[in-house]
């Protein structure tokens, strides 16, 4: 199914940017 592809890789797309953004917060915090 087309739609069920493309929901999928909508989900994993944002779960991605979402990781990403927090890698990205985590290097410019100092620890």
């Amino acid at each position: 199914d087309i739609w069920g592809l493309d929901s999928g890789k909508t989900l994993a797309v944002a779960q991605w940017a979402a990781s990403a953004l927090v890698r990205q917060a985590r290097l410019r915090t100092p620890s």
